[in-house]
């Protein structure tokens, strides 16, 4: 992945966390975690670094609405 793009999808995660269990810290260790599994595995390493960046994208509608599925807020928002 180009350093440009890393950058953009890193800072658009940075503006999403607002929560301490789940702030950049514990992204970046899925993000570690995920392309250390990936070894094993032919994957394509940009969809798994953007995947890992923005998997919880949307907790922040889930802590302001509870009913929300943080998932489902997630793919919302990464498509507007």
């Amino acid at each position: 992945m180009q350093k440009k793009m890393y950058t953009k999808i890193e800072n658009y995660m940075l503006s999403c966390m607002n929560d301490g269990a789940h702030d950049s810290q514990h992204i970046y260790r899925v993000l570690y975690y995920s392309l250390d599994i990936s070894n094993e595995y032919a994957v394509d390493k940009d969809v798994l670094i953007a995947s890992a960046l923005l998997h919880d994208i949307g907790r922040g509608a889930q802590f302001e609405n509870p009913d929300c599925d943080h998932t489902l807020q997630g793919h919302f928002l990464r498509n507007n």
